[in-house]
């Protein structure tokens, strides 16, 4: 029952540090984040396994990197779907991908 209260944290602490580290990302508030990484959980469930699928063959020959760019678009995306979250640049999406997904491996990590 912690470990999904925890990773809710830590992506809505990623987005923050995105937003921090990247001018090309914006949150408004804890509410657009809490929306962003709710709608992320939903991607990561339904949505990024059909996407992994159908890029098998370039992440095969990228050796798995093209996943954060996969990472990437969905968080534009949802960044084009949360009023009070925006995503500007594709090199912000990318670092927030990589630092979205560093400090979810790392907090499932310890969770284990």
């Amino acid at each position: 029952m912690l470990r999904p209260i925890v990773n809710f944290a830590v992506v809505i602490g990623g987005l923050y540090l995105t937003a921090h580290l990247f001018p090309g990302v914006r949150v408004d508030g804890v509410i657009p984040a809490a929306l962003v990484a709710l709608l992320l959980g939903v991607a990561n469930t339904f949505v990024k396994p059909v996407l992994k699928v159908i890029a098998v063959p370039v992440n095969f020959l990228s050796l798995g990197l093209f996943t954060f760019v996969i990472d990437a678009a969905v968080l534009w995306y949802i960044g084009t779907l949360v009023v009070g979250f925006e995503v500007t640049e594709l090199g912000a999406a990318l670092g927030g991908a990589i630092i979205i997904s560093i400090l979810s491996a790392t907090s499932n990590t310890l969770l284990e």
